[in-house]
Parts: structure tokens; sequence; C-alpha cells
């Protein structure tokens, strides 16, 4: 099967507003559905606690960033105390 990129690119403003957010989580459960690997780089709760997998990166930004803090499921990654992202899907989860 040939690899097909699809690029959706939303600010911040649109994926907030609840109709298109629905939209854009519906379209890419679609493209799931039929096989495809989904990647998304988003700091939206709503949107990582759906996904199969997290890799949060940090812990902060610029030079104290970009490294592993922690990876796996929605659920292992609020177990994992070096995860500013986890400490924010905690809440999200319950």
């Amino acid at each position: 099967m040939p690899i097909l990129p699809f690029l959706f690119s939303m600010n911040r403003r649109q994926v907030c507003i609840s109709k298109t957010f629905h939209k854009l989580m519906s379209s890419l459960n679609a493209l799931i559905e039929r096989g495809h690997s989904v990647l998304i780089i988003e700091h939206n709760m709503e949107v990582i606690k759906c996904a199969d997998y997290v890799i949060d990166l940090g812990p902060e930004g610029g030079k104290e960033g970009g490294r592993i803090v922690c990876t796996g499921t929605p659920e292992q990654v609020v177990k994992c105390p070096e995860s500013y992202t986890g400490h924010y899907l905690k809440e999200k989860l319950q």
C-alpha cells in the first residue's frame, strides 16, 4: 500500500471550537479505520486522551526540552511523575 501523507493544519482557535474539533477527530478516526497510521503533534488534552500511544517530549520548551520524558498509552503517561502532560491528562481520564 502506498504511503499517502495527509496534513491537517489548524490553529488553536479553530481546534477549540467544538464543531471543528469533532469534525477533525472524525476525519482522523476515518483514516485509522481504513488502516492508516496517524501521527498528531498536539497539546490539547482532549486529543491526547484519545491516542493509542503518546510520545511525551519535554520537559520544557527550547533548550530545556526535546528529550523523551515518557512513552506509552495515556494511562501510562499519567503515571510518569516527570510528565507535565501526564499531570494535566490525569484529570481528563477520570
